[in-house]
């Protein structure tokens, strides 16, 4: 799993003072505390939001305070825990995904050093709030960490870090010759909607490993963000994502949704891609369960690892809703209960799109 680093550690950004890790659990030094917060920081913006997360009853973050973990218990990767007199004590090396509002003034401690961390795109995006990876540079109690961030105008929330891992049926000889069309009853659903050719197509954004964009069923079915111009170096629709013309990719920081890697699974993306919208009629290939009239926003969380991080499944997620995405497949998924995810999926499930995901 990637790891932020902060900014006081990041050779040109030497001269900024108060970094390193340092400190105690009762008087923590959250890092690069006298760093430049980005400009979307500092309230120098020329964009506005509604306040970050939708407020509603759902909210874990606005109803129930800004850190969520998983329980009384906590246990998750990456995280060291151990009781003291003073409650519950993290490690250095503590591992959260924190939700940064990117418009607010006077951002606390953690939220200058998580914004000073990555500065890959310039652009609010419409959401108003974009997620993080942080790592605690010297021991802190809950206690202390709880203050730090309700005091954090700029926080939206904090909750554990995680790994998210693909999920998928095994290669079995039948699953190639897709047997699951005719026991779906697909044809009879191509009667009715084949037809139909004044339907506007179903974007659906496939969170996953990326998507093949020259795949000889993939490349004429695959979503094009019609305000953006492919490989300017600009964010011309200022949605927070340069040269996102078919989709991004989130755990590298790249425009292309493809593949990053040969690792084992890499192609499961491109799999799932097609189970739904592989393009029909063309005598090449399969079809997807909706042969016609879909078209498939490649959204990359896994990059060229082979685990996705909550913060880029929770950027993924808010991107597809803010882009015009009706469906999102999350075909991947891990343990436990997630406030980072259940805060993007609601204001996707608020911005009417449906939510897939697997159960296994």
């Amino acid at each position: 799993m990637k790891r932020w680093i902060l900014c006081a550690l990041v050779a040109p950004l030497a001269a900024c003072s108060q970094g390193g890790g340092s400190g105690t659990a009762e008087t923590p030094n959250f890092g690069a505390v006298n760093c430049p917060a980005k400009p979307a920081m500092n309230g120098m913006t020329t964009k506005s939001f509604d306040g970050g997360f939708v407020t509603s009853s759902r909210d874990p973050f606005e109803t129930n305070g800004k850190v969520q973990l998983s329980g009384e218990n906590v246990s998750f990767s990456g995280m060291t825990t151990q009781s003291t007199v003073g409650g519950k004590r993290f490690a250095a090396g503590t591992q959260f995904t924190v939700s940064l509002r990117e418009t607010c003034e006077n951002p606390g401690p953690i939220a200058r050093a998580v914004a000073t961390a990555d500065d890959s795109n310039d652009e609010a995006t419409p959401a108003g709030v974009r997620s993080y990876d942080w790592t605690t540079p010297g021991a802190i109690t809950l206690a202390k960490l709880t203050e730090a961030v309700e005091a954090d105008p700029c926080i939206a929330g904090l909750t554990e870090a995680g790994v998210a891992e693909i999920n998928s049926l095994p290669t079995d000889p039948l699953v190639g010759e897709q047997a699951h069309l005719a026991m779906l009853e697909a044809g009879s659903a191509y009667d009715h909607l084949v037809p139909s050719i004044t339907i506007k197509p179903v974007v659906i954004a496939v969170i996953d490993t990326g998507v093949d964009v020259v795949h000889q069923d993939m490349k004429d079915v695959l979503w094009k963000n019609p305000g953006e111009i492919p490989g300017n170096g600009i964010d011309d629709d200022k949605n927070g994502y340069k040269d996102d013309y078919n989709g991004y990719n989130f755990e590298d920081k790249k425009p292309s949704p493809a593949a990053g890697a040969k690792w084992g699974g890499y192609h499961h993306g491109t799999h799932v891609a097609g189970l739904a919208g592989a393009q029909g009629g063309n005598s090449l290939g399969g079809t997807g369960v909706m042969g016609t009239g879909v078209r498939i926003m490649g959204l990359n969380v896994f990059g060229s690892t082979s685990g996705a991080r909550v913060s880029d499944v929770a950027n993924a997620i808010r991107y597809a809703a803010d882009n015009g995405a009706d469906i999102v497949n999350l075909s991947l998924g891990g343990s436990g209960r997630n406030t980072t995810y259940e805060s993007a999926i609601n204001y996707a499930i608020k911005k009417g799109v449906t939510i897939l995901a697997a159960s296994g």
